[in-house]
């Protein structure tokens, strides 16, 4: 915590690295979907899906040497049938130990989907509901919260309309309190809850769109206070081991790990890792926006559930919690040109994902994430019977990591 501690003394005016006050305000910018990456325009529609004929090692390769980032992964699967995945380059441009494929990939704000996942659960228990207001969820704050956010509910939250502050390219104010708590990350989330609801909403909740780490942060601690465990141990015993992943909290490569991929920053036209003993990483109020490593057959399991909920399949996880995060919420701005091409018509946001509108009856839900020094994307085709991962261990390289996408489509396309 020194690095980001140096961060607040900053704030303060003090003589510290810049590169420090950077790293954080980066990462946190990352923590959203990252919506501006080009990509070509497809064919109209899937073709009957023929994933043994798919050669992702090659494409991957391919990728590789055109694109100069150190290591990627991906992988496809259908809703019945084996993962087809592949990994290539390497750990660290400061070594030659191969990318493997159970080697794990930090996958930012992917992590919200999967956040998104454990409320879904416990709303279906009965633990939570989609329209409780924050006043009922968090009753030893509620006296303390803006009025204007009493009447926030859950689902608000999921899909960004709770007016929260973003949290995302952080003020001099959001960063010193964030690297100034202290305690269990369970308590600082607590604390984090305390004081953002004390700030100014930035559109009056429900009224508009602004992507929050915040609440997304909210979500894990409104978990805590309805299960009295920590969100870690939700996710642990809910989400990572019914659906058998091999997910994780922090960075995959740490002084205790050493032999991972390690995240790399973007420096200059060259990628530059992050070493072990840096001491940068997410603080912990934020843990429940992004900050999730998952080997990519994980990964690829992880979103496999999701396509079987979506299928009316039975699956681990129940079918109507999931089809409800995917039940798009209009938006008041339409997504970017360049990603409506590739995904089409936006219909909205859902919970940890944006739903998009291929055609009458076919929908794609995507959402991506980094938190500066790692890459994904995440793709579901629910009609199609298809969804696709990919992860590299690159800040900076959404373009690539679109494109990877947009090649592994084309092989599974054919125009009508």
């Amino acid at each position: 915590m020194q690095h980001i501690a140096r961060i607040a003394r900053l704030c303060d005016g003090n003589t510290v690295s810049r590169v420090a006050h950077l790293a954080l305000s980066a990462a946190l910018a990352h923590l959203a979907a990252c919506a501006t990456a080009s990509s070509p325009q497809p064919p109209p529609r899937l073709a009957a899906i023929r994933l043994e004929a798919l050669n992702i090692q090659k494409l991957l390769s391919e990728t590789l040497q055109t694109s100069g980032i150190p290591g990627i992964a991906a992988a496809v699967v259908r809703s019945e049938g084996p993962v087809r995945a592949a990994a290539v380059g390497v750990r660290s441009t400061n070594g030659k130990d191969p990318v493997r494929l159970d080697d794990p990939f930090h996958i930012g704000s992917c992590t919200k989907s999967m956040t998104a996942t454990l409320i879904a659960l416990l709303v279906e228990e009965g633990r939570l509901a989609w329209d409780t207001p924050l006043a009922k969820l968090l009753p030893s704050i509620a006296p303390a919260m803006r009025a204007v956010y009493r009447h926030v509910t859950i689902q608000d939250l999921l899909t960004h309309a709770s007016g929260l502050p973003p949290v995302k390219q952080p003020t001099a104010d959001e960063i010193a309190f964030l690297t100034g708590l202290r305690g269990s990350p369970r308590s600082q989330r607590e604390e984090f809850a305390r004081w953002v609801l004390q700030r100014a909403p930035v559109f009056t909740p429900g009224k508009g769109h602004a992507y929050s780490n915040a609440g997304y942060a909210l979500l894990a601690h409104i978990a805590e206070v309805a299960t009295s465990r920590s969100y870690e141990e939700l996710m642990r015993q809910r989400v990572f081991s019914p659906l058998g992943l091999r997910c994780f909290f922090g960075w995959p490569a740490t002084p205790e790990r050493p032999h991972a991929p390690h995240g790399h920053w973007r420096k200059q036209g060259a990628f530059v890792p992050l070493a072990l003993d840096d001491p940068y990483r997410l603080p912990p109020a934020l843990v429940s926006a992004g900050d999730v490593s998952c080997a990519i057959a994980s990964f690829a399991e992880f979103v496999r559930a999701h396509l079987r909920a979506l299928r009316n399949l039975e699956a681990a996880l129940p079918s109507r919690a999931v089809q409800a995060l995917h039940r798009a919420r209009p938006l008041a701005k339409k997504m970017p040109a360049k990603v409506e091409n590739y995904f089409g018509e936006t219909a909205g946001i859902g919970g940890g994902w944006y739903i998009f509108n291929r055609s009458e009856k076919r929908t794609v839900s995507w959402h991506n994430g980094s938190a500066g020094t790692f890459f994904t994307w995440m793709l579901v085709l629910p009609h199609d019977d298809v969804a696709i991962v990919v992860a590299t261990n690159a800040g900076g390289s959404e373009p690539t990591i679109a494109r990877v996408a947009a090649r592994i489509l084309d092989r599974l396309m054919v125009s009508r």
